[in-house]
């Protein structure tokens, strides 16, 4: 109420708005008069009775005219009209619309009511208020002072939102004001008043804010004005009034805003003015003294001080009011103390509140700040930026002036403010001007131009240009030249430079409020333009954050340049035309300065010539006046040769097409950036930059410093070291693959350049990197210059493609194929729209310079990289690397050498320890046959006696003496996520969770039991607590469901992180030695970076140094710490090789000094080569979260197989290309990369990489258009041809020829890359070729004049003692003669080696040194022989000698490639055997299933079509038995371990199946290889096949082939595999039987059935008990519901469903999935007796009409009380019956013989016997819907007994006499059923009278005339027609049919067995099976239930080991041993108790 005054004051102008008169207008003054007065409520108070009265008066006088009082009441008094004051008649008195304008006013008046109320109230309580005494403040009133104190600062802080921006709201109304409706010249005073306003703001702030409060009371006063001015001139004598006082017309008034408006245009227009007028009021006198406050600079404040302390969450426990709360509880009153607590609880909300409200304002106030700085040190670009695009996008002349202050201001910043300040006026002056044109007295036709169009001959425009010329199309207004025109709507018009001056204000807004922030805050304003002035230099390297914040403050710093050089670029393919020419020199100027500093002295002559070229260019599209009506000169005459797409690639001003002003925006932003970068070159002038953001110089002698500020970041020892990893490490090789996409993308002779400097890059790129850096940069240079050449190439030859584009393609279309020439700026030509020529299609997609542009960007930027210190680590990383080209070969060929060796003794020991064992039972069966048969006997008969069955107790006496103590597990830390799933599903989630949270707890070493039962425990433990929580938790019941969800979601997320930690466990595993390897590496790397990086010189020995141990540190060695890949050292490694367990003896045998040296794993853990970089990277991996890891395991999984990823890259590209030049790699894959040992040599490598960028290239080149194979018509003519040359040969045009191949050379490079990391690039060098590697650097000129066969000799030499090559020779013994004799061998062959060396090269020298002496012979004996025989003879000696070292470097790798194949005593043996069946399996699977896509014309057969008609097609049986025929030759293979034969096989099917998948299959199909994708899916699975047989030829057969491939692991998946293979028919005795065919072996084959049926039960068993003790079940629990319903149910539901499955299946085969199948055709015939049948018709698919619902209501409702009838008809749907409506007129003419019609009519008229009448049916359905009858039969007979008036009847039809119809009484049923069989009879249930039920027929031979003359004779045919039949029916014969639903074609096998025979087929069959599970159980009890099969699964597993090794005796014992524990149910259990 206090705020009434508000209303009462808005009703009074609203009043006055709706009811427009001199009474209303008093109201309307009165309320402006209100308004602008400061204390306007008192005011309003005081004048409250006034306006009630006047208010009551009004109201009065409205309802007093509202009568019908027409006569009484007068119009006029005296010479006054009382029409204007309100007082009108209204034309309907006393009705509804006269009752609401009354009733508005009455509401008005009420507001007046309600301010008198408030005020006489307020005067009351005033007089009747006594003095306030002073009360009582109690502790409690507390919380609502603080509420109070809340409210009070939430309105202070309104109140100072609307003090500073109220003025916004002002301005904002003033300009809607302004551009509402039409231009006038008040409004145009309003905006004039605004922006002086604004104009001394920004130019006079002081003055400014002195003459604020005027300018607001001159607008106040001015609205009035207006107001009132507005409101008068509405009524009606007052405009003649202005008229007469100020001379003007109306036109002019109106112009001055004075006319007359509607109501509702009155209404907005004083309503609008008034809100304006209200709110000026309200900034004038509420919020102008704390505007002045805020914004005076002079004083200012200081800020309010913030909160001592914000309390936090935690703090607020121990609040105020929580002791408060306390407290109240401890009270004595319960009522007080309960709204004590109350109170607390809600002063708690609101302290939490507070804080919640402090911190976000702390939050708000640092993104202002922040924002605000970015503002400060960005608007100025901003208010320039925009500034320039208004001025370009409206080009004139008074923008001009704009664009020559900005374009001056950017580069020269001291006229930054000024140009500020200028434009801020001259923007003022454009929008008056602007206003001012609008103006209707302005009227431009009278002064425009009308130029007249020149002759034909006069000028180079044709006619259509004419017509669109701007001088020659309209009149022309010269006003536009400078800037003003006629436009509408008006805001639209003058928006742009609004923005522009409100862009202009907002910039010194900022400034100002700065400047205040920095005064108020007593601050001083940095002198690095930076945001976070906090960051410097020295915090780049703390951080990701950190480094973010340096790069927002220092990015233009340090990157400026590039951007500039980009934006060049940019600006280039933006114009494409003349004059970027130049912005394309000075760019090649500056980038052939090539250092910083030399740029840097030439830049300020560029800024300025970009300054002037910009004014120039803007210049040019602004022209000549057009008022002028003068041309161009270049358009005076037609004989000049400039075209319109000339004039405008030149960008010469044009008055047909002026120069696109929009793209200068880009040269602005050059000149921009430029600008900055001027700057930027001064701050590195100044020391405040160079120790803020760092040095900028581009030095290039950094690494001689050797001191490098930077940290080392190549270990990770953060993210950020990371993101340097990636930037400094291996963007190089992104950008490499830019290069190559830009080249390849384009088919041009630009892009061949691209992609050889690329490949060039590539092969080099390492060594490149290695490099210092001048050495780098200038080849990266020229890249960047040839980049440069390309741009400025293509923008000189967008002349070609933007204005020749015709006369190019039609007499030079092999220069568009060349420079791919097409023009890619818009308003030349669409290209899409030119002529199509197929033969010279404008390569759209292939022009521009974006991916030129691109790769410029990156090419700057590793540019950058290479001038950073950061590159250093880089660098010096790299050529460590390189030093480490072949270490990680040592370290893996003594891992291979130990784990070989490892496998070999645990083999051996296995071995002598069964031999032991066998020798002791031998003796206890000799003694035992000794003591049991005479000794006269024994030995005798003992030789006889069989082995086989001679089983006795004393075979297993002593094997607990042999048995080996086997160790378990250690238990995991962390239960897998199938273990905690399972023990969820045993338990519950609560416990799970629980038991995951507890702490672990070491276990105790005495309690066996405790660490025996690990899971179980886990599992029973918890359930114990769990019954003990069940009782406490019941309280809690309301929370359950809640807490159970909560529950349920932390499980899922817990068994998520098991799921990642157990993946990233096995990921980890499966590269644990490449992990250990690169540790090593790492390990030596960085301590030879180090050495490096201080500048000492070291050499590729060097790593050997850091193997040797120091005396005075003995203590690091320990025997016992040996790395998997041991180091690397000569001794060192030969001590691994030979895995000796004694030092002394290694040292003895292999010659070793006597001092020790490291291992790898020891020098790991070395005190001496600690790095703290490898600690702490080390540390950082180890704090990685989970997902991360995996990551990062799946990354280290990738590199560790990286071969593999190349080979499936060289795989895919060949699937995909499939020619001749892809499938070479292929064949070198899996014949020679993959038969490499140990791994694939550097030279198939780069063979590899080089055949691939050679057929780039080739490629390429072949992909130009102007090669008649490239053409339009021939590539259509052999589109498909799998043969067409270009295709075959892989050469064809394509869009995608290119994609693979890139894929292709990534996968190479990043393998290669990983190689040289891991030290596996190059081959170890042997001692021979160290030693002449080191003659080669004393004496350089030797080793450059020897022969190259001196240096291929190397090769033969065995490897170096320190490259562990000693270890991997022939082994049979590992005793010390064999490695003594190994040594001797080594020895003797060096020593040959020397001295065959030696003597060749005395024979080299003999030739020369021989034909000396011969010359002086006979030169005194003989001279005939000239000089120039004796040189060709020594040339031929020479050409000879060149041609064996040829011949010999060829066959010497490929016999040593061959040996160290078969050579497999020095392989580890693998058995992959099951993986390469497996592959053979699923080829045989794709074989069966898409056997079509082998064949020619198969490709829609069906296999079991063509197998039911006893046809085998050719293909698939030729590929079934190719097929089979391998697998069967594979298995012998394998069975017979013959390398050799594998080799030949593996060679021979290479080659075969290559040739026939690529070459002679799309010959046989006709079909292209890469659009066959099931012959791609059967050559990819062969691939992984030949893969898999190339590694086990690699690795050698294993010696132990024990038992199935499947029997390997026991878990459930081996389980399920394992009984899938044995439920596959005949698979298990064919392995079989091939096994013992193919194996040694002294069983007999039943004897091998029965190890093999006996180790598969043991093996089903093992697995079971595995499986039992890894999810133990515990004790006492029973079994879940959810397992017995889940279990149990599944089962009652299976045998319930066989048992009813018949009578189920077919009842709902037909009812509920059957398929109903209509009749397609229905035929009648009537016979009588034996004679020719009188009627045929048959009504096909038309004339069967389905069923609707209403017919089927109208059945039922006819057979509604017949229950019989209504069971039938509900065994049918609608859907199932049709109407078949059978014609009566027979289908054919009666074609009877005369005598046969005489015979006929005799019998009927004159027979004694009945003739019977037939009348028979026939339906056909159609077959392919399913069912297995086609047609289907009924008939009715009926006799005509002699005598019968029927017979008479058709008698005299038959003689002419008679033509009415004859009546055959009840012939035709009406309701017939269709069945699925032969028979179709009538429905009983319809017909309940049997034949009485049937229908009359009506039968009339009809005859007609045809012909005349001697050809005239008659025709006749039957008609039949039901008795009284209705006439809409006529001849037609309906016939109700309900069909049986038939079984759909998927189960007619089964439907069509009947109930009885799916009865006595199936069920009684599944019982059977089914009985044999639940019977006779107790009988296999005995060998199915074992607890511990783990002596019997050895036993076989032993059999099989002798069985390999040869010993056949051993097996013949071991299989009676076997024998006998079956036979011995005592033993049985001996031997299967749980171990102790």
């Amino acid at each position: 109420m206090k705020q009434s005054y508000v209303s009462a004051l808005i009703a009074m102008m609203v009043w006055s708005i709706i009811y427009h008169s001199w009474l209303t207008f008093v109201l309307l003054v009165w309320a402006c008069l209100i308004w602008t007065v400061r204390s306007r409520r008192h005011f309003a108070m005081l004048c409250s009775p006034f306006l009630v009265l006047y208010g009551i008066t009004l109201c009065t006088l409205q309802y007093v005219w509202a009568m019908e009082l027409v006569p009484e009441l007068p119009t006029r008094v005296r010479f006054m009209h009382l029409h204007p004051l309100g007082l009108v008649h209204p034309r309907y008195p006393c009705t509804t619309l006269a009752a609401k304008c009354l009733f508005l006013q009455l509401v008005f008046t009420l507001t007046f009511w309600m301010l008198l109320r408030q005020f006489v109230r307020e005067k009351v309580l005033t007089r009747r208020s006594p003095s306030t005494p002073l009360m009582e403040v109690s502790v409690t009133d507390t919380d609502s002072r603080q509420m109070r104190d809340v409210l009070q600062s939430l309105g202070e802080l309104v109140k100072n939102f609307f003090a500073k921006f109220w003025i916004c709201v002002c301005a904002a109304k003033l300009i809607v004001i302004t551009f509402t409706g039409r231009l006038v010249i008040y409004k145009i005073v309003y905006m004039l008043l605004f922006l002086l306003c604004l104009i001394l703001f920004q130019v006079y702030y002081s003055l400014w804010r002195k003459v604020l409060k005027g300018f607001w009371w001159l607008v106040v006063a001015y609205t009035m004005m207006v107001l009132l001015a507005n409101y008068t001139y509405q009524f009606e004598d007052f405009p003649m009034y202005w008229k007469n006082l100020t001379r003007l017309s109306d036109n002019e008034l109106s112009d001055v805003g004075l006319e007359q408006f509607s109501i509702s245009r009155l209404f907005s227009s004083i309503l609008m003015t008034g809100f304006f007028l209200l709110a000026c009021t309200l900034q004038l006198h509420c919020f102008h003294e704390p505007f002045m406050r805020i914004t005076d600079m002079a004083n200012i404040r200081a800020p309010s001080p913030a909160p001592c302390h914000i309390p936090r969450s935690e703090e607020l426990q121990g609040s105020r009011l929580l002791r408060d709360a306390a407290a109240a509880e401890t009270a004595q009153s319960r009522d007080s103390d309960t709204e004590s607590l109350e109170s607390s609880k809600w002063g708690l909300v609101l302290e939490r509140l507070i804080v919640l409200g402090q911190t976000f304002s702390d939050m708000v106030t640092r993104g202002e700040v922040f924002l605000r700085r970015v503002l400060e040190l960005h608007v100025v670009k901003m208010v320039a930026l925009y500034t320039v695009w208004v001025a370009l996008e409206e080009v004139s002349l008074m923008n001009f002036l704009l664009v020559l202050l900005w374009a001056l201001a950017m580069p020269y910043c001291r006229f930054r403010h000024m140009a500020s300040c200028l434009s801020t006026i001259w923007t003022c002056i454009i929008i008056v001007c602007k206003m001012l044109y609008q103006l209707e007295f302005v009227d431009p036709e009278e002064y425009s131009s009308n130029c007249t169009q020149p002759l034909p001959n006069s000028t180079n425009l044709t006619p259509e240009e004419l017509a669109n010329s701007t001088l020659y199309r309209d009149l022309v207004d010269p006003a536009h030249w400078f800037g003003v025109r006629k436009g509408f709507p008006n805001w639209d018009y003058v928006k742009n430079h609004l923005q522009v001056l409100l862009l202009l204000v907002f910039e010194a807004v900022v400034y100002r409020r700065q400047q205040y922030h920095r005064k108020q805050h007593q601050l001083v304003a940095p002198v690095t333009e930076t945001i976070f002035e906090d960051i410097s230099r020295e915090h780049l390297d703390l951080g990701l954050v950190s480094c973010a914040k340096y790069f927002i403050n220092y990015f233009y710093y340090k990157f400026g340049l590039e951007i500039c050089f980009l934006m060049i670029v940019n600006v280039i393919g933006q114009r494409m035309n003349f004059l970027v020419i130049l912005h394309g020199c000075w760019l090649v100027v500056m980038l052939t300065r090539r250092r910083r500093a030399a740029i840097a002295r030439l830049w300020p002559k560029y800024c300025l010539f970009l300054v002037i070229f910009f004014l120039y260019q803007y210049l040019l599209c602004l022209g000549m006046p057009p008022a002028l009506c003068m041309d161009y000169p270049w358009r005076w005459s037609n004989s000049i040769p400039l075209n319109s797409a000339l004039v405008k690639w030149l960008y010469l001003p044009d008055f047909f097409q002026a120069p696109k002003s929009t793209n200068l925006i880009n040269d602005f932003m050059l000149l921009l950036c430029a600008a900055q970068q001027w700057r930027v070159f001064e701050a590195e002038r100044s020391q405040p930059w160079l120790s803020a953001a760092g040095d900028n110089s581009d030095r290039l002698d950094r690494e001689q410093d050797h001191y490098n500020p930077t940290p080392n970041f190549i270990y990770c020892k953060s993210y950020l070291d990371m993101v340097k990893v990636v930037v400094f490490r291996y963007l190089f090789w992104a950008v490499l693959v830019v290069v190559f996409i830009t080249g390849a993308n384009r088919i041009s002779l630009f892009g061949l350049g691209y992609l050889l400097a690329c490949f060039y890059l590539l092969l080099s790129g390492t060594a490149m990197l290695r490099k210092p850096a001048r050495a780098r940069l200038a080849l990266w240079d020229c890249l960047i210059l040839y980049n440069i050449t390309i741009i400025i190439s293509k923008n000189m030859l967008s002349l070609l493609s933007c204005v020749f584009v015709q006369q190019m393609q039609s007499n030079f279309c092999w220069v568009i194929q060349l420079f791919s020439l097409v023009c890619t700026v818009k308003g030349y030509y669409n290209p899409k729209a030119m002529p199509k020529d197929h033969d010279c299609t404008l390569p759209v997609e292939e022009a521009g310079i974006m991916w030129d542009s691109i790769c410029f960007f990156f090419l700057l930027l590793q540019r950058r990289i290479f001038l950073s210190s950061y590159y250093l680590h880089v660098m010096w990383n790299l050529q460590a690397s390189a030093l480490q080209a072949s270490r990680g070969v040592a370290l893996f060929k003594a891992s291979i050498v130990k784990s070989l060796h490892a496998h070999r003794r645990a083999e051996k020991k296995s071995l002598d320890q069964l031999k032991r064992q066998m020798e002791r039972i031998r003796a206890k069966q000799q003694k035992y046959h000794q003591e049991r048969l005479p000794r006269s006997t024994s030995l005798g008969q003992e030789g006889a006696r069989p082995v086989l069955h001679s089983g006795e107790y004393f075979l297993f006496e002593s094997d607990s003496e042999e048995e080996e103590e086997v160790q378990e597990e250690p238990r995991p830390e962390r239960p897998s996520a199938f273990q905690l799933a399972y023990q969820a599903w045993v338990t519950n989630t609560r416990t799970v969770l629980r038991q995951q949270e507890q702490p672990e707890q070491p276990e105790s070493p005495s309690t066996e039991s405790i660490a025996e039962d690990g899971i179980r425990r886990e599992v029973e433990a918890p359930e114990e607590a769990e019954s003990r929580e069940e009782e406490t938790m019941e309280t809690s019941e309301r929370s359950n469901v809640l807490q159970r969800a909560l529950n349920t979601l932390r499980f899922l997320w817990l068994l998520c992180q098991a799921l990642v930690d157990g993946l990233t466990q096995w990921l980890d595993t499966c590269t644990q030695e490449h992990r250990d390897m690169s540790r090593v590496l790492r390990l030596e790397r960085c301590v030879m970076a180090e050495r490096l990086a201080r500048g000492e010189e070291i050499n590729e020995r060097f790593p050997d140094e850091l193997y040797v141990l120091p005396e005075e540190f003995p203590e690091e060695l320990s025997p016992s710490a040996s790395l998997a890949a041991d180091s690397q050292s000569s001794t060192s490694r030969q001590e691994q090789a030979a895995s000796l367990e004694d030092v002394a003896d290694a040292q003895r045998f292999l010659a070793m000094p006597q001092q020790r040296r490291r291992t790898a794993s020891e020098l790991l853990k070395s005190r001496r080569l600690c790095v703290s970089e490898l600690e702490e990277s080390e540390q950082f991996y180890q704090s990685h979260n989970r997902f991360l890891k995996l990551l990062l395991a799946g990354y280290r999984c990738v590199t560790a197989h990286s071969e593999l990823l190349c080979y499936f890259v060289i795989i895919l590209n060949n699937m995909v290309t499939a020619s001749i030049i892809s499938v070479f790699l292929p064949i070198l894959v899996f014949l020679w990369a993959m038969l490499s040992i140990p791994r694939p040599t550097k030279r198939f490598w780069m063979t590899a990489i080089i055949f691939t960028e050679v057929m780039v290239v080739v490629k390429y080149l072949f992909q130009f258009g102007f090669f008649p194979w490239n053409g339009y018509i021939t590539l259509l003519r052999h589109e498909g041809k799998p043969f067409f040359p270009p295709r075959i040969l892989g050469l064809e045009k394509s869009t995608h020829y290119i994609k693979y191949d890139l894929v292709q050379l990534l996968a190479l490079f990043f393998h290669r890359s990983l190689l040289l990391s891991f030290g596996l690039w190059d081959q170890e060098k042997t001692a021979e070729e160290k030693r002449e590697s080191k003659e080669g650097e004393e004496k350089p000129e030797e080793a450059v004049s020897a022969p190259p066969a001196v240096a291929e000799e190397g090769l033969e030499a065995p490897a170096q003692p320190g490259a562990l090559a000693a270890a991997t020779g022939p082994e049979q013994e590992l005793g010390p003669n064999s490695m003594e004799q190994e040594e001797s061998t080594g020895a003797t062959q060096l020593r040959f080696r020397r001295r065959r060396q030696q003597e060749r090269k005395t024979l080299e020298m003999v030739p020369v040194e021989g034909g000396e002496e011969e010359d002086e012979e006979e030169e005194e004996e003989v001279s005939e022989e000239s000089h120039a025989h004796r040189k060709l003879r020594e040339f031929g000696l020479r050409v000879k000698g060149f041609f064996l070292t040829m011949a010999r470097n060829m066959y010497q790798p490929v016999r040593r490639f061959f040996q160290d194949i078969l050579d497999t005593q020095n392989h580890a043996a693998t058995d992959v055997y099951a993986y390469m069946f497996l592959a053979d399996v699923v080829d045989f699977i794709i074989i069966i299933f898409g056997f079509w896509a082998f064949g020619k014309y198969s490709a829609a057969a069906d296999i079991t079509s063509s197998l039911s008609e006893n046809q085998v097609p050719e293909a698939f049986l030729f590929m079934l038995l190719f097929q089979f025929t391998t697998m069967v030759i594979d298995r012998a293979l394998y069975l017979r371990k013959t390398v050799l034969g594998k080799l030949i096989f593996q060679v021979t099917l290479v080659f075969g199946i290559h040739f026939w998948m690529f070459f002679l299959l799309p010959a046989v199909t006709q079909r292209l290889f890469r659009q066959n994708t099931v012959a791609q899916l059967w050559y990819f699975v062969k691939c992984i096949y030949f893969g898999l047989s190339a590694y086990q030829i690699r690795c050698g057969y294993p010696t132990r082939i024990l038992g199935n491939f499947l029997t390997k692991k026991y878990n459930h998946l081996n389980l399920f595999l394992f009984q899938g293979f044995r439920l596959v028919p005949f698979l298990v005795e064919l392995r079989a039987v091939m096994d013992w065919v193919w194996t040694d072996t002294t069983l007999s084959l039943s004897n091998w059935m029965c190890v093999e049926d006996i180790y598969a039960n043991i093996f089903i068993i093992k697995c079971s008990r595995e499986t039992e003790k890894k999810y133990p079940q515990p004790k006492g629990q029973k079994k879940k519901k959810v397992v017995k319903y889940g279990m149990g149910g599944l089962i009652i539901l299976f045998l319930v469903g066989i048992i009813w499955f018949p009578l189920l299946f077919m009842s709902l085969v037909r009812s509920v999935v059957g398929v109903i199948n209509h009749p397609i055709d229905v035929t009648v015939t009537l016979k009588l007796g034996g004679y020719e049948p009188l009627f045929s018709t048959s009504s096909q698919q038309q004339y069967i009409q389905p069923f609707t619902p209403e017919d089927y209501d109208e059945l039922t409702a006819e057979f509604e009380s017949e229950p019989l009838a209504m069971q039938f008809i509900t065994l049918y749907g609608d859907e199932d019956i049709v109407t078949a409506r059978v014609e009566g007129s027979s289908g054919s003419l009666w074609s009877i013989s005369p005598p046969s019609r005489e015979q006929m009519r005799l019998e009927l008229q004159n027979g004694s016997s009945a003739i019977t009448v037939h009348l028979s049916w026939s339906f056909q359905r159609d077959l392919g819907k399913g069912g297995t009858v086609e047609n289907a039969y009924g008939k009715h007979n009926t006799e005509l007994e002699p005598g019968a008036h029927q017979r008479l009847e058709l008698a005299q039809m038959l003689d002419g006499s008679r033509d009415d119809p004859v009546v055959l009484p009840k012939l035709f049923p009406k309701y017939i059923r269709a069945p699925t069989g032969l028979e179709a009879e009538p429905v009983k249930q319809l017909l309940p009278d049997d034949v009485e039920s049937y229908l009359d027929v009506e039968v009339q031979l009809k005859r007609e005339r045809r012909g005349s003359g001697p050809g005239e004779h008659f025709v006749e045919w039957w008609v039949l027609r039901l008795k009284d039949a209705p006439p809409q029916e006529g001849n037609v014969l309906p016939m109700i049919i309900f069909n049986d639903k038939v079984s759909p074609p998927s189960l007619g096998f089964l439907a069509g067995y009947g109930i009885m025979g799916l009865y006595v087929s199936i069920v009684l069959v599944i019982g059977k099976f089914v009985r044999g599970f639940f019977s006779e159980i107790s009988h296999s009890i005995m060998f199915e239930e074992l607890p511990c099969v783990d002596r019997i699964l050895k036993l076989c597993q032993d059999i099989f080991l002798v069985r390999e090794t040869g010993e056949l005796e051993l097996e013949e014992e071991l299989y009676a041993k076997l024998i006998f524990l079956y036979r011995s149910p005592e033993t049985m259990i001996k031997w299967t108790r749980e171990k102790n």
